[in-house]
């Protein structure tokens, strides 16, 4: 089972401790559906990770970042494409100087224009990223997809290096897709089974990737959780979060950092809650 909470800030992440769960899938800006994290950023979730009152479950810590340079789709022009690999190279630089770093891999995933998996720059991408990191997350990207049993296929067979593929089954939540998600799983079996009983394609060393799992994320909470775990896959991400009031005092009702104010508020924070971790987790 794998149980992974997505953290953009450092209350977020010390809840995410307190209710149980030590695998994170680090970012920013959760609120555009997460970016790339700052180097500062992840140089502070190391420190907060390797603090002596945390050291009995120190080892247990494990750390995926996010890359992502923007929000919006998923298809990136070069310039875009060389921000992410200079990424990698940071966070690579960044294992170097920390040796107690718990990164244990990268969270990407690209498209082409016309919606299908972009095989050559994903790849690119991993290339980067070894050796030093070697687990790597194709992330809701695959929702966006023009084909989800397709996308699924090419990277079972042309990106063999993914471990996992975080997914809401093609829509906005994963309780909207349980139909969805139960034919994927049912063909991804099907793809290894058949990966394991054809000597031809063994022959032929053809890339296929017998490991590769689902990763379930979107909407989950405490009220949905029993309902998912149905689907018998026990691999499940999200924020679990709250939202808590700012703890500043002052407040200008008459200025807003986001030209939708309706949408947000400077004076609000979306914190992971440490009971619906606890909930959840169990």
């Amino acid at each position: 089972m794998i149980f992974e909470t997505c953290i953009d800030l450092i209350e977020s992440l010390k809840n995410t401790i307190s209710g149980g769960c030590y695998r994170f899938e680090i970012c920013s800006a959760l609120s555009v559906g997460g970016l790339t994290p700052q180097i500062g950023f992840l140089t502070q979730v190391i420190k907060l990770l390797n603090l002596e009152c945390y050291s009995e479950i120190n080892e247990l810590f494990e750390i995926y970042i996010l890359i992502r340079p923007r929000y919006g789709d998923f298809y990136f022009m070069k310039e875009e494409i060389e921000i992410m690999k200079e990424d990698i190279r940071q966070i690579k630089n960044l294992m170097e100087r920390i040796e107690n770093n718990h990164i244990k891999g990268l969270v990407i995933g690209l498209l082409l224009k016309n919606g299908s998996i972009d095989v050559e720059n994903t790849n690119d991408l991993i290339e980067i990223a070894k050796p030093q990191i070697n687990n790597f997350t194709f992330h809701r990207a695959f929702d966006m997809s023009n084909d989800l049993e397709t996308s699924l296929k090419t990277i079972f067979y042309d990106i063999p290096d993914i471990n996992l593929i975080l997914t809401s089954g093609g829509k906005r939540t994963v309780d909207q897709s349980l139909e969805n998600i139960k034919n994927l799983n049912n063909i991804l079996q099907e793809l290894k089974e058949e990966s394991n009983n054809n000597d031809q394609i063994n022959n032929n060393n053809v890339n296929r990737n017998k490991e590769l799992k689902f990763l379930l994320g979107g909407g989950i909470n405490q009220d949905n959780i029993e309902t998912i775990l149905d689907l018998k896959i026990y691999n499940i991400h999200g924020s679990f979060s709250s939202v808590r009031n700012s703890n500043i005092e002052y407040i200008n009702d008459d200025c807003s950092m986001n030209s939708n104010s309706s949408s947000s508020s400077e004076y609000s924070l979306k914190i992971t809650d440490k009971m619906i971790v606890g909930i959840v987790s169990k």
